[in-house]
């Protein structure tokens, strides 16, 4: 099978194409609305229109929807293509808390900058995807399973405990950006950092699976929280003593030193990590959760979508045989 692993920006978008019988193809998100016109569109609609093509939409942060956006406004008719649309919409994520007492989202509406946490943007998908013939499948939990001809899925995100935690939801007027790198601080300093977690209210709702087809498995982990992942995976009997073993991991959060836990490594045993960003945002990915996955698999293969490794690892650190890279848009399993 192959995994075209697009230039998307600062975002994802993935395309699996299993070369089954059944011409299975999966989209995982859709990048910035720039980068999918400019990358993406003409590819990946030859893919489409020929295929039993799904769409998976993790979550509504501008750099995994902003595609998609584009394909409901300007291309309706490729959109419907998609056998199913798989995303959980604002509506659905209130639901997981019925219970609340609290007032309705507060949504503070700033510019469509890309990149940045967008709740006008996901409102206005919403609206989209009603309004046009789609077959949605929504009410995505962790631990719901689900078939595609010969495809498991096992959905690891978002867990209930973590949605109800984000009751309101506010959206800041300005999206978070690192204020410097850790680039010239040591591997194995950085993989004995304390771990931080990730609290961003969107990034806590996205989806993540495990992806079973013959005798591969594949993790795409979207944005979303380590601690949600690992508490699925250790529901699933997953531990230290019995590793889950993929072919392949997309980490999550382009990288980001707050959504890779030394935890969640301890539980999986993986030789190809993706991460999918220019870099150009926010200093993803983060040097210190690279350490982690380097530390904690065997001599693992990190493979980029663009060339953002040479600022990160120094000519020593490249010379040392405990990893190893490579910069590539496809990934053939």
């Amino acid at each position: 099978m192959k995994i075209h692993f697009y230039k998307a920006s600062m975002g994802d978008c993935f395309l699996l194409d299993f070369e089954n019988e059944h011409n299975t193809k999966f989209v995982i998100d859709t990048g910035t609305k720039t980068a999918f016109q400019d990358n993406i569109l003409e590819e990946l609609k030859k893919e489409i229109i020929t295929g039993n093509s799904h769409l998976f939409v993790t979550h509504i942060d501008d750099d995994h929807i902003g595609g998609l956006l584009y394909l409901c406004k300007y291309e309706p008719d490729i959109l419907k293509s998609f056998k199913c649309v798989y995303y959980n919409s604002f509506d659905c994520l209130k639901s997981f808390s019925p219970d609340s007492q609290d007032p309705p989202p507060k949504i503070i509406i700033q510019d469509d900058s890309e990149g940045f946490t967008s709740y006008k943007n996901g409102k206005k998908l919403e609206s989209f995807l009603d309004s046009l013939d789609i077959n949605l499948i929504s009410q995505i939990k962790a631990l719901n399973t689900i078939n595609i001809d010969d495809i498991a899925i096992t959905f690891l995100s978002p867990s209930i405990k973590t949605l109800k935690k984000y009751k309101t939801w506010i959206e800041n007027n300005s999206a978070y950006t690192a204020l410097n790198n850790d680039y010239n601080k040591s591997i194995e300093d950085l993989s004995k950092k304390e771990f931080t977690e990730d609290d961003s209210e969107t990034n806590g709702s996205s989806i993540s699976m495990l992806i079973e087809y013959k005798d591969y498995k594949m993790l795409f982990l979207g944005d979303s929280f380590p601690t949600d992942i690992v508490n699925s995976l250790k529901i699933l009997n997953y531990s230290k003593e019995n590793k889950l073993k993929v072919d392949l991991t997309k980490i999550s959060h382009h990288g980001s030193r707050k959504n890779t836990s030394n935890e969640l490594l301890e539980l999986i045993k993986c030789r190809k990590f993706l991460i999918s960003t220019d870099g150009k945002q926010h200093y993803h990915p983060d040097k210190e959760s690279l350490s982690r996955i380097i530390c904690s698999q065997e001599r693992p293969c990190l493979i980029f979508n663009y060339d953002v490794y040479n600022k990160i690892f120094s000519k020593e650190e490249l010379s040392q045989n405990l990893f190893y890279i490579e910069e590539r848009t496809e990934v053939i399993l």
